[in-house]
């Protein structure tokens, strides 16, 4: 390739060798009239995937390049490396256990951001895989410009793999970005400031989920890096978005109170660790919600 690329693809992986064939050959059959390149970070991958990853870099060598971190950097700095390196006009970011269904998933994004250059990204539809093939719930039923309010109104309801960015508008520089565990939310969050988004409600990608209950409910280490995430956020945006913030923090604390709730499900009533809990929990719940929330553990216990 002697033209620089329209659309730089860039996938992230980490011990993804059951997955990452059927994510490398769902970029592969990406139908486009503009060229493109494939930039792959494989954060010291120890199952095999890299072995998979230089066998099609073999393949596809004019294609395809590989970052290879020669130690295990975490997937805050192998995101980073992976987001630096791109030379098209636009970047379509996805995760090594994630997947793209439709052929026609670059073009079509292409084509809505050529049209209208105040744009700063474009998103879809996903699928989420756990014992079946399910559509993600959104809130946008049509074709839809959407805003920052509407993220932080809806609470997430875009996958990274549905994600394509225009790189000039990308924002990754903050230097707290390294200390949250939902880098793709605040790279949305972020670029957001720069300009819309557009999103069009047609399912073309998969978001392969490994546990019961991740798309609804954070671990709670997650949660509580998600609160400290807006909390970033919110600065960085002046508090335009105050209001919502708060009320999706709400949201959130509430979740974490829950599931220090279920925490304490097989636990002796009267144990340290039962109230070490407890006190964990009160320290997330709103004080003026802390008999309540004392109230439901003890009566959860003594009903059993």
């Amino acid at each position: 390739m002697n033209e620089l690329p329209l659309v730089s693809v860039c996938l992230i992986t980490y011990n993804h060798k059951k997955y990452i064939e059927q994510a490398i050959e769902s970029v592969l059959m990406q139908k486009t009239s503009f060229n493109w390149e494939f930039i792959i970070a494989d954060d010291f991958s120890t199952d095999g995937t890299r072995d998979i990853l230089l066998e099609y870099q073999q393949k596809y060598p004019e294609l395809i390049t590989l970052i290879l971190q020669d130690h295990n950097v975490g997937p805050a700095k192998n995101w980073l490396s992976l987001l630096r390196k791109p030379k098209g006009k636009y970047v379509a970011y996805f995760e090594g256990d994630d997947y793209w269904t439709d052929p026609l998933k670059l073009q079509k994004q292409v084509d809505v951001l050529e049209k209208d250059e105040k744009l700063a990204m474009a998103a879809h539809g996903s699928y989420k895989l756990t014992d079946r093939l399910s559509v993600i719930e959104s809130p946008f039923k049509v074709d839809t410009i959407w805003t920052a309010k509407d993220i932080l109104a809806n609470n997430w309801f875009i996958m990274s793999a549905s994600l394509m960015f225009r790189r000039s508008m990308m924002d990754f520089s903050p230097d707290w970005i390294p200390e949250v565990s939902h880098g793709d939310l605040a790279l949305i969050l972020l670029t957001s400031l720069n300009g819309n988004g557009f999103y069009s409600p047609g399912p073309m990608s998969v978001y392969r989920i490994a546990g019961s209950g991740v798309m609804s409910r954070f671990k709670l280490k997650d949660s509580k890096n998600y609160i400290v995430l807006l909390d970033h956020f919110n600065k960085r945006s002046d508090h335009k978005f105050d209001k919502e913030i708060t009320i999706l923090q709400e949201k959130i604390r509430i979740d974490i109170v829950h599931q220090y709730i279920a925490q304490n499900k097989s636990i002796p009533l009267f144990s340290v660790r039962y109230w070490q809990n407890v006190i964990q929990g009160l320290k997330w719940a709103r004080i003026r919600n802390w008999p309540n929330f004392t109230k439901k553990l003890v009566k959860g216990k003594l009903s059993k």
